[in-house]
């Protein structure tokens, strides 16, 4: 394999993995709203530890369906987030 082919090589694998969105939409072809959705849980820091949000998301219209908040990691808010999204 040349260098420069494998170059282009390495830059499309880092321009899928910057947008995993850009990546899966070549299997998943979304033209409408609640086909693809996804999930996401970060922690916010805060003054005395840390608050987990939990935010279901439409891929294709970028919409938040459903969000949570949580001072624990439990699986609880994620259950309530997706049961919230799924009655919209």
């Amino acid at each position: 394999m040349e260098p420069k082919s494998l170059l282009l090589k390495m830059f499309d694998a880092a321009v899928e993995a910057a947008d995993p969105m850009r990546s899966l939409s070549r299997f998943l072809p979304e033209n409408r709203p609640n086909q693809v959705w996804a999930m996401d849980i970060t922690y916010i820091p805060m003054a005395r530890g840390f608050v987990y949000l939990v935010a279901v998301l439409d891929w294709f219209s970028r919409k938040v369906l459903a969000w949570r908040l949580s001072v624990t990691l439990e699986t609880a808010p994620c259950l309530e987030a997706m049961n919230e999204a799924r009655r919209q």
